[in-house]
């Protein structure tokens, strides 16, 4: 199955109200409010018998609550040329949580860990400077990460559909 571990967010205030205006855009495939989350490992391919491993993986990080806290707007693979437009976060403890579950899991990355939501994806690549909006609207800004999940990710043809697997509170 398609997976991944993440961090279920609600971020700031005013991103709904931002990723209203980002569906504007015809070259922009918003994502759902109820859908962002810090990915901090991806799955192409999870077999069902690895689930439980995955999730003893994740109830063993032995980290508590902690503040993220929010950075600019900016994009993958380049803001002046984005394919995935992102809000940047700032967390040494997400650090922390990806090392311990690559770990645990005894996985070694093939890239950098980059602790981001993903807000829209692009058609084509677009400069940030070009969607007309204050990349710096929520730098500072900060929230609460309450818990980890193993989620199943279901294609669509509205994109994507994350049912949790395994939950685990952060205390």
């Amino acid at each position: 199955m398609r997976a991944f571990i993440g961090i279920p967010l609600l971020g700031p205030r005013d991103l709904p109200a931002l990723l209203n205006r980002l569906k504007l855009n015809d070259m922009l495939r918003v994502e759902k409010a109820g859908n962002l989350h810090v990915t901090v490992l991806f799955f192409a391919e999870l077999p069902e018998g690895k689930v439980e491993r995955v999730g003893r993986a994740i109830e063993g990080i032995g980290i508590g609550r902690f503040r993220i806290r929010y950075g600019r707007i900016s994009g993958f693979p380049d803001p002046g040329r984005s394919r995935v437009i992102i809000l940047e976060i700032h967390s040494p403890e997400l650090l922390d949580i990806s090392h311990a579950i690559l770990s645990g899991l005894n996985i070694i990355p093939d890239r950098k860990f980059v602790p981001h939501l993903t807000l829209a994806r692009a058609k084509h690549p677009i400069a940030i400077k070009d969607l007309g909006i204050d990349a710096g609207m929520f730098d500072g800004m900060e929230e609460e990460a309450e818990k980890i999940v193993l989620f199943q990710s279901i294609l669509g043809r509205t994109g994507a559909v994350h049912r949790p697997i395994r939950e685990h509170q952060l205390m």
